[in-house]
């Protein structure tokens, strides 16, 4: 389930912890919704089926994320006009923290770590120069992964510890490898996000 990173994303977004980290501890205005025009044409779709092997595997899996692109649109951005790439992010980090530690998140819990997400990225440096595709394809992949992780725990919880345990695995690499800090440090509170000294 553990789908790619582009290289040069990768890069920016691993620096999004220690911004986050910083921003969780003296908590600011975070500023307007950052937002975005979505592309003409989906862009994360085709590029994260390309780790599946074979013609029909990608079809097939460039569908699933398609919907789930969709799905996020529809569901928690409740068909916007523009992307919000806040939104996505908090997403992301509460679906996956969601299949870790069984939180199930409410949309007060969705808006707060929003907030915190749109600060986090409105003071990572390169994020506002990054280019506008590299922007849309990070909202994208966020949007893509938040639902494929959300829907795979809940079905997993239906499954056993097997299935659970396959899935918490891929929730955490995700976290590691989009934020670049130890998962098992973040809470989820009254305010929102929280990172314990200890596990940052």
């Amino acid at each position: 389930m553990s789908l790619p990173i582009e290289p040069a994303l990768q890069a920016l977004t691993r620096r999004l912890g220690g911004v986050l980290f910083s921003a969780l501890q003296a908590p600011t205005e975070p500023g307007p919704p950052l937002l975005q025009a979505p592309a003409a044409l989906p862009i994360a779709p085709a590029l994260l089926a390309r780790s599946h092997p074979g013609t029909a595997a990608r079809q097939s899996a460039q569908g699933l994320y398609t919907r789930c692109l969709a799905h996020f649109r529809q569901g928690a951005q409740q068909a916007a006009v523009h992307d919000d790439i806040g939104l996505a992010a908090a997403y992301f980090v509460l679906a996956n923290l969601d299949a870790l530690h069984d939180l199930h998140p409410d949309e007060t819990a969705l808006a707060q770590v929003e907030r915190q997400m749109r600060h986090a990225l409105r003071h990572l440096a390169g994020w506002q120069s990054a280019p506008l595709r590299e922007r849309q394809s990070a909202f994208e992949q966020l949007a893509v992964i938040g639902v494929l992780v959300a829907e795979s725990a809940a079905a997993a919880r239906t499954q056993g510890p097997v299935a659970q345990a396959h899935v918490q695995q891929a929730a955490r690499a995700y976290l590691v490898r989009w934020l670049g800090i130890n998962p098992d440090g973040l809470t989820l509170g009254p305010q929102g996000l929280a990172l314990e000294l200890a596990a940052a």
